[in-house]
């Protein structure tokens, strides 16, 4: 048992700073989180820009709706 600990206590003192293998793994690991993000991201903004032009048209159509209304009352529709 002793033999183990003393090549594992050799192992630890060994080792300084951080090797090449986790250099990389961390830097997969944050372009994958990074690539996700900006995916997320982009998807958000092109659905509200859709969303946000789905309203206009709406609201411009309740207004030529309300100012088609109001010259249905006025009795004035047909000649304009």
């Amino acid at each position: 048992m002793s033999k183990f600990l003393s090549v594992e206590m050799k192992f630890k003192k060994d080792k300084n700073g951080i090797s090449m293998v986790e250099v990389l793994v961390a830097s997969l690991i944050f372009s994958v989180a990074a690539v996700s993000t900006f995916s997320i991201l982009m998807t958000r903004r092109e659905s509200s820009t859709f969303y946000d032009r789905r309203l206009q048209a709406a609201q411009y159509g309740r207004q030529l709706l309300d100012e088609l209304h109001a010259k249905v009352e006025q009795g004035n529709w047909i000649t304009g």
